[in-house]
């Protein structure tokens, strides 16, 4: 998944210069500063790290990014990250009773 999200925000400029190179490097960045956010912020509320929790800190991250893949500074897309990631984990934890969800459509 990681793999395939490069060729698209990477593929999103649709040209080989300083753009994809950008997105690409911006991608890498922000999911790998997600996926260590997501794990520290699991590991204070949870007392334990899960592979599941730091997989999804990695999706989030690409998610995050995929805007402005190209458009931002490196420091911009850490930033993005770890604030997004903040912003993001506390609605993992919602109770998911509280929501008919046939679909399956909520974590």
């Amino acid at each position: 998944l990681w793999f395939g999200w490069f060729g698209f925000n990477g593929g999103s400029a649709l040209a080989a210069n300083e753009t994809a190179a950008l997105a690409l490097l911006n991608t890498y960045l922000s999911a790998a500063t997600c996926l260590v956010v997501w794990a520290l912020i699991e590991r204070a509320h949870l007392k334990r790290m899960s592979a599941v929790g730091t997989v999804t800190g990695a999706v989030v991250g690409l998610v995050i990014i995929t805007p402005a893949a190209g458009f931002v500074t490196p420091m911009g897309a850490i930033i993005m990250a770890a604030v997004g990631c903040l912003m993001v984990y506390p609605v993992f934890q919602l109770n998911k009773t509280l929501v008919d969800d046939t679909l399956d459509a909520f974590p």
